[in-house]
């Protein structure tokens, strides 16, 4: 079991790599196009303020957003690696105690693990689902 978790592991390392490159790349892009309005609203007087004001808005919109995207893919990816040393722990006691590592399993398979969803919502409830006709 503990082969799975870890070869599991390396795939999330892999993933997460390679996200992180990605918005990265991302960001780059967007700081570049920053800096070519900048220069494009000093470089031109008649461009009226309001104009000025609502591109500055959208790029101010934009980052945060970038960065809350990356801020949830980070707390996904936490989650994740906190969830595999779960079972590494829970496979390790299982097979020393037995009995103990399904008292251990229930403990960690009841623990809630907050979702970007959850961040989102914050205290709210989530809306009943509507039932599915069988």
């Amino acid at each position: 079991m503990n082969e799975e978790i870890g070869a599991a592991k390396q795939v999330m390392n892999l993933q997460k790599t390679a996200i992180d490159g990605f918005m990265m790349g991302v960001l780059m892009l967007f700081n570049q196009t920053e800096a070519m309005l900048s220069t494009l609203f000093s470089l031109n007087p008649w461009l009226p303020n309001q104009s000025k004001n609502a591109l500055t808005f959208w790029l101010d919109y934009n980052r945060k957003s970038l960065e809350g995207l990356k801020d949830f893919v980070d707390l996904g990816f936490s989650n994740l690696e906190t969830g595999y040393a779960g079972m590494k722990m829970m496979g390790s006691v299982s097979s020393a105690a037995g009995s103990a590592g399904s008292a251990l399993e229930e403990v960690v398979n009841a623990t809630p693990i907050k979702t970007a969803t959850d961040l989102m919502l914050g205290q709210q409830e989530q809306p009943e689902q509507p039932e599915q006709m069988h």
